[in-house]
């Protein structure tokens, strides 16, 4: 994952993306695709309360490891 200054951190990779998308939304971690802004191979991640992000951490990771 990387963030670049100023913006929300994306995921890179299109096959990783896909997997990582649907992984977290299987595990009712919304996340949102940036197709449509031009980066087919990113989604965006929104920061929340610390409870939240820890929660996006843990899904990402078991994403991750499969």
């Amino acid at each position: 994952m990387q963030a670049d200054p100023g913006e929300f951190p994306h995921v890179p990779g299109a096959r990783r993306r896909a997997r990582v998308f649907e992984g977290l939304l299987d595990r009712g971690v919304i996340v949102r695709p940036l197709a449509s802004y031009g980066y087919p191979d990113r989604i965006r991640v929104n920061s929340g309360l610390p409870e939240e992000n820890q929660r996006f951490v843990e899904a990402l990771r078991q994403v991750l490891a499969l």
